[in-house]
């Protein structure tokens, strides 16, 4: 095997210097020369193996030549190394890295179509046949999530879909393509889909095959027409890279562009970088964040390797290189990372390790805990004031103020009037002692709640009964009505255990009187409702059996009473009038019949003829 070296690490110097003068700018790429091939040449398949390096296999030459040979290069030596050639010369073949780190080529042109395929082992040097495909040369392939190689179109057969399992060392027909295309691109996303872009018959548009569902759908088309272009992936997002607007033809125009398109949403956008090297049919691979743009032809072969290092967030920290990410692959540094003390790494990307400047001079840096190395009343330990920033580094905003612990502090909104006082802050219950505890400004303020003209600091023993104050008279309802700390002892007492106590009792001394009591004719205000023997004139006549009625029901009869034909003794004097007894037996009185003296002559008798 040859080994050819080049001046590469004056070009990767020059290359990482352009890295921290990029950082914010908008290009997603920015290009330079790398060192150039030992050979002039188009039409290569340019594949990136597991050990970091570039593998370049046939192609065209500038002899006019179609190429077997197979060349590494290595990209952190800048060098070239060929190794054993194919069994078959081919140019515009396609494949990709197998799961096991393996190279498939496929297809080509050589004499004539070259159907065949062949897989390169990188740790032997040896090469393997793989069968055939339908679609031949001028083809795109990627390797899928499921280690699948998926080949799309090309000259042979443009539409084609070959997959190639290298479990079973076998090949099958997938979902034909709806597009036809040959010498196009190709690149799988993150997500296991497949973008099919660009190339003769559908120089524009761009298809995605989803192999969870095996169906294929329309993609945001290419900003414009293109073919015979160099293209990469990374899985996260795809490159096309220069070529033109016409198939074989010399004379067409020859594109420094270069366009990129995330896998999520397919959309292509136009970097306002370009190639420095505008070329067809060149060959890409992408290691570490960036593209490798292997030869092409302008006219003529090229030996040209055009680099470009674009913004990949490796770490996918929210930094790129080209923002100034000092480490891409460790997402914990990216320019403004807490900077970790006495681990020997330039965490904030700021080009010094563990800084330990004290920038504000208050006697403490960064990594001895000041929490603002820019402000010199901010450091552990500082006296915590009331200015909303954690002064003492602890962790804690206006901690320290609360000195009396009761949850409130003079930074507090509101705040808490007197903080050596654990009694008073906002909404402390307001108390009688000359301080204002709630911290509202007003001292011992009170409302009159039962309205009594009194409140609970005026000495109002039971703000919410309007019958007690200070100097309100005695109730002789068990309650201290004038505040004097005493209950009269009348309204305590309850001498003849009748459940009434003095006060309410008209004869404390006697059981059977108290109020509700039933009245009796003896003289006595038996039910205490200052009336004696009330409420005995059963027949509403104003004479009560206690005044000698004689018949309380009926109010007809009652001393003094007029007599009436009634045999009844209404006036009480235990003796009826002579005209209200019955002398002739006829059942009928005196003044009830006109002839008392007759039993035969009385109301309703029988009328008797002639008997005068």
């Amino acid at each position: 095997m040859q080994t050819i070296p080049r001046h590469w690490p004056l070009v990767a110097a020059f290359l990482m210097s352009l890295i921290p003068c990029l950082a914010g700018a908008q290009p997603m790429t920015t290009w330079s020369l790398g060192p150039s091939m030992p050979f002039a040449g188009s039409q290569m398949l340019a594949l990136d193996g597991a050990d970091g390096s570039i593998y370049l296999f046939g192609g065209y030459r500038n002899n006019g030549q179609v190429s077997s040979e197979a060349w590494r290069f290595d990209v952190a030596a800048g060098s070239y190394t060929q190794l054993t050639a194919m069994s078959t010369a081919r140019r515009g073949a396609c494949g990709d890295r197998l799961p096991d780190g393996r190279l498939m080529v496929v297809g080509g042109y050589g004499n004539g179509p070259v159907l065949t395929a062949a897989i390169y082992d990188p740790h032997t040097d040896t090469w393997t046949p793989a069968g055939s495909v339908s679609g031949g040369w001028e083809c795109a392939a990627n390797t899928g999530a499921d280690g699948l190689l998926h080949v799309f179109g090309g000259e042979s057969n443009a539409t084609s879909h070959d997959i190639y399992d290298p479990g079973t060392d076998s090949w099958s027909a997938g979902p034909t393509m709806p597009t036809q295309r040959k010498i196009h691109g190709s690149a799988m996303a993150d997500d296991g889909r497949f973008y099919v872009f660009g190339g003769d018959d559908s120089p524009m548009t761009a298809d995605v095959f989803d192999p969870q569902g095996q169906v294929w759908s329309q993609a945001p088309s290419l900003p414009s027409a293109n073919m015979q272009f160099g293209w990469a992936g990374d899985g996260e997002r795809m490159f096309v890279l220069g070529g033109s607007t016409q198939y074989g033809n010399d004379s067409s125009p020859y594109f420094d562009v270069v366009w990129y398109a995330d896998t999520v949403s397919g959309v292509w956008q136009v970097d306002s970088e370009v190639l420095p090297v505008a070329a067809r049919e060149t060959t890409a691979a992408i290691v570490d964040g960036a593209i490798y743009v292997f030869g092409g032809s302008n006219g003529a072969k090229l030996d040209l390797l055009q680099v470009g290092v674009y913004a990949a967030d490796q770490d996918e920290d929210g930094w790129s290189e080209l923002d100034g990410d000092c480490d891409d692959d460790d997402p914990d540094i990216y320019p403004g990372a807490p900077e970790v003390c006495d681990d020997g790494i330039d965490s904030n990307c700021d080009g010094v390790v563990d800084e330990l400047d004290d920038n504000d001079g208050d006697g403490y840096s960064t990594c001895d805990g000041d929490c603002d190395d820019t402000d010199d009343t901010r450091f552990p330990g500082a006296q915590e004031i009331c200015d909303h920033f954690d002064s003492d580094c602890d962790g804690w905003i206006d901690e320290d103020s609360d000195v009396d612990l009761d949850g409130w502090s003079e930074c507090d909104t509101p705040a808490d009037c007197d903080d050596g006082d654990p009694a008073v802050y906002p909404g402390a219950a307001e108390s009688c002692n000359g301080i204002d505890d709630d911290c509202d400004g007003t001292i011992d303020e009170q409302t009159d709640d039962d309205h009594d003209g009194w409140t609970a600091c005026q000495g109002d023993c039971d703000d919410n009964d309007g019958l007690t104050y200070p100097g309100a008279p005695e109730q002789c309802d068990g309650v201290d009505n004038d505040c004097d700390q005493t209950v009269p002892v009348d309204e305590t007492t309850d001498a003849d255990a009748d459940g009434f106590v003095a006060c309410a009792d008209c004869a404390d001394g006697d059981p059977d009187i108290f109020p509700g009591q039933q009245e009796a004719c003896d003289g006595i205000d038996n039910d205490c409702d200052g009336d004696v023997d009330e409420g005995l004139d059963g027949d509403g006549d104003d004479i009560s059996i206690c005044e000698g009625d004689c018949d309380d029901t009926n109010p007809d009869i009652y001393p003094g009473a007029p007599e009436l034909c009634d045999a009844l003794d209404n006036d009480c004097d235990e003796a009826l009038a002579e005209y209200e007894f019955d002398n002739d037996g006829d059942g009928y009185i005196e003044c009830d019949e006109c002839d008392d003296g007759d039993d035969s002559v009385y109301p309703g008798a029988t009328e008797i003829c002639d008997d005068g």
